[in-house]
């Protein structure tokens, strides 16, 4: 979800190719890169996902929910379109490293436990891995927020 370029969809593609995988951002422009056709793409934003409930067994974000106005619907559009037992994952920033680089007004970074409590809303388990690597570095900017949707 806000896949972009598709960046991240692309070393999926690479490590586990047997899957089927959607891509879906708000520019399909931005979404032309994505060439393979394995992956269905749709235009759509965070807070309206344009799939049905119960879609996907695992729905990631990576650097997008920061550009979303309203966090907690995005979190609740990612937990709809997952099935039960599924797995929501957001990789984003860790608002304790807020200053190390110059950021738009409009972006968001978050604090790790406020996210986690956000996503237990709509989740029956919720975790948190701190310090996740990006680009060869491990320096504590990103975190890796997981929720299990729960079994209705």
């Amino acid at each position: 979800m806000g896949c972009g370029k598709g960046a991240y969809l692309h070393n999926l593609l690479q490590d586990v190719p047997a899957l089927s995988y959607a891509a879906v951002d708000i520019s399909t422009a931005v979404m032309t890169y994505i060439r393979d056709a394995q992956v269905e793409q749709r235009q759509g934003s965070l807070t309206q996902i344009p799939f049905p409930d119960d879609t996907f067994d695992f729905t990631y974000t990576t650097e997008a929910l920061e550009h979303a106005i309203d966090i907690e619907s995005a979190v609740r559009e990612m937990c709809r379109v997952t099935k039960p037992g599924g797995t929501i994952l957001v990789i984003d920033k860790d608002k304790a490293n807020l200053g190390r680089m110059e950021i738009c007004e409009w972006e968001q970074w978050f604090d790790v436990e406020g996210l986690r409590q956000l996503m237990g809303k709509y989740c029956a388990e919720t975790w948190v891995k701190k310090n996740i690597s990006y680009d060869g570095q491990k320096d504590g900017l990103f975190c890796a927020w997981y929720g299990k949707i729960r079994v209705k």
